[in-house]
């Protein structure tokens, strides 16, 4: 295994930590809908105000925040990688002192796993959330007296 590889490897993780820090910066502030938040409305659960936020949803905006999730999970599994290669040189091909060296590759290998579980429960509860928007008939829909305080 050359250096050389490992420079790539470096250079390709930390220009999909900066891509996506630069995607994460610009969406930060976007607003998601296109329609007027109401805080009374949405204490309420009004149907026809959560259908219209739901459904105001700009796609774009959407689309661009997956891209997001995926360049940033893309870059901490190029550093996983990276980690476990770094660990195998410092600990002379496994033969001195394996426990800390494989600890921190371990500890970046759990990162990269738990960004992509809540990467995917991210994307998955949002698809979920628009799905029940555009299909529920939601307009004849009332909240129960006394579960929801407002």
């Amino acid at each position: 295994m050359s250096g050389r590889h490992v420079d790539s490897a470096c250079y390709l993780a930390a220009i999909a930590f900066f891509a996506s820090s630069i995607l994460r910066t610009g969406l930060f502030d976007q607003n998601l809908s296109k329609a007027w938040h109401n805080d009374a409305q949405w204490k309420d659960m009004e149907g026809e105000y959560l259908e219209a936020q739901w459904k105001g949803l700009s796609s774009s905006i959407g689309a661009l925040w997956l891209t997001y999730g995926i360049v940033h999970i893309l870059a901490w599994l190029i550093l996983a990688t990276i980690l476990f290669r770094v660990a195998w040189i410092q600990s002379a091909q496994g033969t001195a002192r394996i426990g800390p060296n494989s600890t921190v590759a371990f500890l970046g290998a759990s990162t990269a796993i738990i960004e992509l579980l809540v990467r995917m429960l991210y994307i998955g509860s949002d698809m979920s959330l628009r799905w029940m928007a555009s299909d529920f008939q939601m307009s004849n829909w009332y909240p129960v007296e006394g579960l929801i305080k407002g």
